[in-house]
């Protein structure tokens, strides 16, 4: 999706999804996840439930996790949020409250600082 239009894309859906296979989660975060919460969407992440995403999540309350190959989970929680706008509006506020506290640029680009400097090592 080109950057311009990529907001509009992410806000289309009154859902986004992030996957993730559990034998990764140790390895990768998915990016689209920040893209997902800044357009104050609920966030149905099918992936580990113990791991960094599922917690971020449940303690933010801005979505759902399922695991890996639960159909009848993932059938009931988009039947639960689609009968609940306004669950489905609060978890969207949410997401788009952590976006802001924990994804802004600025601060991105600091902890990208400090890995590339720990990488490096004292000069």
């Amino acid at each position: 999706e080109p950057r311009e239009t990529l907001a509009a894309s992410l806000a289309a859906a009154d859902v986004q999804l992030v996957t993730l296979l559990p034998d990764y989660s140790s390895l990768v975060y998915p990016s689209k996840l920040a893209g997902v919460l800044a357009a104050g969407r609920p966030v149905l992440f099918v992936g580990p439930p113990g791991g960094d995403i599922a917690r971020l999540l449940q303690q933010e309350d801005c979505g759902a996790t399922l695991a890996p190959g639960d159909a009848a989970g993932l059938a009931d929680t988009l039947t639960r949020w689609k009968g609940d706008t306004g669950l489905l509006a609060r978890l969207g506020s949410n997401a788009r409250a952590i976006y802001e506290r924990q994804f802004p640029f600025d601060r991105a680009l600091i902890q990208w600082e400090d890995v590339l400097r720990h990488c490096v090592g004292p000069q």
